[in-house]
């Protein structure tokens, strides 16, 4: 059973026709700074856009401090169009990119800051597209609550057992402070229990070390950074286009309009027949099977462009955000 529904703030957009625009700014937004570990993998997928398009791609990069001539370029184009890409998932607070075996999460704060930071004017009139999987859905509430409350229980339970180690770890010391203290009740039972003194003290110092060594990992920056990408995994009932396109409209965004789509997105263009002959008979793609009741307006799209529900083009999977 399908298990996402659409953004409730949104209205489906069916694809406007096809015309050239040879003039029209495309920019790919990596909110990861070039050459980076966290951009590599969107930098070999956004080359693919340009190989397979003839470089109709201008491709930006976070980078601190610094503005993007292609972003001044965009923002005066009413018909230009700026992709923000990361991995998504159905009402995620981040977008994420893969790292060897990790995944890294970037708050969605973090990357409409950095959009805003690179220099795209907030009077930008064109499109703005989260071109993410699942950036325009949500799960269902009944899916939704027992994820919720799976990660916070895992949440709790991590900070639970810190706390439980810490105050284990105080006790046991207390409990040999307390046996040297039986034991040192003057020069004679000092003198009389000297080895079994001098084991406790040892003991005590390696309980302390322990201890210290468990309040440092604790409030290390390593650990706070894994606790926050834990806490990133939390979904939420609001999709990854609809909290960005409100992150950016509070920025002063206002006249550009904002699209989402409706499931997995093919991270690079692919070919209906595998087989193409020119860069027009490569799309992107969204699988769309994963949408629990579709509109009546994306099933006739789908119907009338004959696509297979697992593999639609992205101009027909996407909805605009309100």
């Amino acid at each position: 059973m399908p298990d996402e529904i659409v953004e409730p703030h949104s209205d489906y957009a069916p694809p406007e026709p096809k015309e050239e625009n040879p003039g029209k700014v495309r920019v790919v937004f990596i909110p990861w700074e070039q050459g980076s570990p966290e951009a590599k993998e969107w930098t070999q997928k956004s080359e693919q856009w340009n190989h397979v398009k003839e470089d109709k791609y201008e491709i930006v990069y976070y980078q601190p401090g610094a503005s993007s001539d292609a972003l001044k370029r965009v923002s005066a184009d009413p018909n230009g169009s700026v992709y923000i890409r990361g991995h998504g998932s159905a009402g995620a607070l981040a977008l994420v990119t893969k790292v060897g075996d990790d995944q890294i999460s970037l708050p969605l704060d973090d990357v409409c800051g950095r959009l805003a930071e690179m220099g795209l004017d907030p009077k930008f009139a064109g499109s703005i597209k989260f071109h993410s999987c699942h950036s325009a859905t949500v799960f269902k509430p009944e899916v939704l609550e027992p994820k919720q409350r799976d990660l916070q229980k895992w949440l709790d339970a991590t900070r639970t057992a810190q706390q439980q180690s810490v105050a284990d770890q105080k006790q046991r010391n207390q409990a040999t402070q307390a046996k040297i203290n039986e034991l040192d009740t003057g020069w004679l039972s000092r003198q009389w229990n000297s080895a079994e003194i001098a084991k406790n003290q040892e003991k005590l110092s390696k309980g302390q070390a322990a201890l210290q060594k468990m309040v440092d990992q604790q409030d290390s920056p390593a650990q706070r950074e894994y606790i926050r990408q834990k806490e990133l995994k939390m979904p939420t009932s609001t999709s990854i286009a609809k909290r960005g396109a409100d992150i950016l409209r509070d920025k002063g965004y206002t006249q550009c309009t904002y699209f989402g789509y409706l499931g997995p997105v093919e991270a690079e263009y692919g070919s209906l027949d595998n087989n193409p002959s020119k860069p027009s008979d490569w799309h992107k793609f969204v699988d769309l099977t994963p949408l629990h009741e579709p509109s009546e307006a994306l099933q006739r799209e789908v119907a009338r462009g004959g696509y297979n529900p697992g593999r639609v083009r992205a101009s027909v999977a996407r909805v605009r955000i309100r």
